[in-house]
């Protein structure tokens, strides 16, 4: 009977440790789907601006957004978005034909569902052709 008792202790040990690992790696497998998804959002948004290389120059910095919140597509959606975008666009110092654009996307925690800091960076530069 004891010795029953000793390996059942030893075998819920062992299932509370596995349990605890197997959700660590879910929870770090989530992240890490977050930031992949971030970063092609931004990587998407920014071909975006660059496939409007022959458009008019107001229409290219009208691609500017601060703060726009969007789901898994990068289409905005306020109620469900799990991201939130923000886009600049501005003039190169030393050349009026070249434009820095950069994109940042903050990812929303699921937990306490705010934005709280992580985010991915992405930026590029395009000549403006006229």
């Amino acid at each position: 009977m004891v010795e029953a008792i000793v390996a059942l202790v030893i075998f819920a040990t062992f299932i509370a440790g596995a349990t605890r690992v197997i959700l660590a790696h879910s929870q770090l497998s989530d992240k890490a789907r977050a930031h992949y998804t971030a970063i092609n959002l931004a990587k998407n948004h920014v071909e975006q601006v660059r496939n409007m290389r022959r458009a008019d120059y107001a229409q290219i910095l009208a691609m500017t957004e601060n703060g726009v919140q969007v789901n898994d597509d990068g289409v905005p959606d306020s109620a469900n978005g799990k991201f939130r975008r923000t886009t600049t666009i501005t003039e190169s110092t030393n050349n009026i034909y070249r434009l820095e654009i950069e994109v940042m996307v903050e990812i929303k925690n699921p937990i306490t569902l705010a934005f709280e800091g992580e985010n991915e960076h992405v930026k590029s530069y395009m000549a403006h052709l006229l």
